[in-house]
Formats: structure tokens, C-alpha cells, sequence
């Protein structure tokens, strides 16, 4: 049975799907490939931190490289329609908005479009915070208005619940925040 177990172990291929917009390069970010219990390590070189990621996550979320290229924003990916939603402006975006992490500088003009504004920690002499949008872009998830079949509305149910558990562990991911060189 252990022999077995080692031979089934040693067969599988992981895959780490962290999405990221076309101007983020190989470089600038390295994704880690361990066993898909364990957690996924994301790595952003330019910006100078690394992130733990819960294996539960996988398939849920794409990172993108916010605009200015101060920061990082997490995007919701769930399997409803609506929670792939894309972006006219920005086609390499895909899902809802969930949080950013960016350079507490960035956002001192923004303020008023900004909440949930939390210390992550530091990087090369740089103080990095995380935060939330204003409006609620995954709110969509739990409108009970939305004209849907009942597939979709199951799928919409089920993604809410998904990324309701994902942002009670956004906490601990933040937490993993760790300058790299």
C-alpha cells in the first residue's frame, strides 16, 4: 500500500493558475509548484514581496498588476457567467474584484475610493497596505434580483459561498506578506 501510495504521489502534475495581466513578465513573478494541498507561494520580484496562497483557492482567483505598477489586484474567478466577467478596458482582466495590495503611497490621492485599508508590511524600504474598492463588485453574487436560470442561480449561490470563505482567509494570507530579494 505505501509503495502504491509513493508511485500514485510521485505520477501526479500540479498546476498553479494564477493569472496575470499581459504586462506582468516572467520575471517580475514566479509561482511555486508544490503539491496542490499545500499552499501556493506567489512571488512578485519587482514589487519585492512574496504571498501564501490557499491550495483552496486554486482555480478561483487571478492576480493582476494594477495600472500604475505599484500594486497587485485579486480577482474573483468562480464558475457562474457572471463571476467571469471581462473587462472592456482591460481584456486581460477576468472575474470580480476582491482586494489589492499596493504601496501605501498609491493610494493618498484615492482615498475616498478606498476601504478597508489594512498594514501588509514592508519591502525594500517600502510600506505596502491592502484595501477594498468602495462599491462591492461580488456583492453581484447574492442579488437575489438577478434574472437567471436556475442553473445560473445555483452556480451564483455556489460562488458566493466560495469567495465568502475566501475573504475570511484573505487575513491569513496578508499575514504571509514577506519581502523577498
Amino acid at each position: 500500500m505505501i509503495v502504491f501510495s509513493l508511485l500514485f504521489t510521485g505520477c501526479t502534475t500540479k498546476h498553479n493558475s494564477i493569472s496575470t495581466s499581459a504586462t506582468t513578465t516572467k520575471q517580475d513573478e514566479q509561482k511555486d509548484s508544490k503539491p496542490s494541498q499545500e499552499n501556493i507561494l506567489y512571488t512578485n520580484k519587482k514589487l519585492g514581496f512574496s504571498l501564501k496562497i490557499p491550495s483552496s483557492w486554486r482555480d478561483s482567483y487571478s492576480i493582476v498588476k494594477s495600472d500604475d505598477g505599484t500594486g497587485i489586484d485579486f480577482y474573483f474567478i468562480g464558475k457562474s457567467k457572471t463571476s467571469q466577467a471581462e473587462f472592456e478596458d482591460s481584456p486581460s482582466v477576468k472575474g470580480l474584484y476582491l482586494f489589492s495590495i499596493a504601496t501605501e503611497a498609491s493610494i493618498q490621492d484615492s482615498e475616498d475610493s478606498v476601504d478597508s485599508i489594512l498594514d501588509v508590511g514592508t519591502a525594500h524600504g517600502t510600506k505596502y497596505i491592502s484595501y477594498t474598492g468602495t462599491d462591492c463588485s461580488i456583492c453581484i453574487l447574492k442579488d437575489e434580483e438577478t434574472e437567471a436560470d436556475s442553473k445560473e442561480l445555483d452556480l451564483l449561490k455556489a460562488d458566493w459561498q466560495k469567495v465568502s470563505t475566501m475573504l475570511d482567509e484573505k487575513e491569513t494570507v496578508l499575514k504571509t506578506f514577506q519581502s523577498v530579494d
